[in-house]
């Protein structure tokens, strides 16, 4: 059996038919592609992170922009209700005068008057507000204005038709802020 000589043996890349020479470039721009990547996905990483940063940023940012709406809203409503209490003063005040004259006098007549001016004076005010009653004496029964709490057979009048009004109600802008309380006609 002949003997091996160590030059006889060749290297595992040129078993497999690469020459050693190309192994190395392989391995090289292998290892180029992997320092390729690596850098990329540290870039990738940073903008994430930055992504992240950002979104908490405008997360709280929104938080706080919710809560300051939040805080004029109520500000504007405290506010809007001091006017009104403020225009309110003045029938308050003739009230006050209204009672202390019936006090000093007993003039009853003179009390009736004083009531009834303060009275138109508060309606004028709630009407500024924007407040109007809702007149049903006589129309049809709605339930979208009025609340039925009896119903009566009453000659004269058409089924379901408001009769009498035990309960005023009121519009506010428009919109029922409290139904009519009706006796409506069977």
């Amino acid at each position: 059996m002949p003997t091996k000589n160590h030059h006889d043996k060749q290297p595992a890349a040129e078993e497999h038919g690469q020459p050693k020479h190309e192994t190395r470039h392989v391995r090289k721009e292998l290892e180029k592609r992997v320092e390729e990547l690596s850098a990329e996905v540290e870039a990738l990483g940073a903008e994430v992170k930055d992504a992240k940063d950002k979104y908490l940023r405008a997360l709280a940012d929104f938080d706080n922009y919710r809560k300051r709406i939040a805080r004029e809203n109520e500000e504007r409503t405290r506010c809007a209700n001091e006017d009104l209490i403020r225009r309110l003063l003045d029938v308050v005040d003739n009230l006050e005068r209204a009672v202390g004259a019936a006090v000093e006098s007993r003039d009853f007549d003179g009390l009736k008057k004083g009531l009834e001016l303060t009275y138109a004076s508060l309606k004028e005010t709630l009407a500024k507000e924007g407040l109007c009653a809702i007149n049903c004496l006589g129309e049809k029964f709605d339930p979208n204005y009025h609340e039925a709490i009896m119903a009566v057979a009453r000659e004269g009048s058409e089924s379901d038709s408001v009769v009498d009004e035990v309960q005023k109600g009121y519009l506010l802008h428009g919109r029922v802020l409290r139904p009519s309380k009706v006796v409506v006609s069977k």
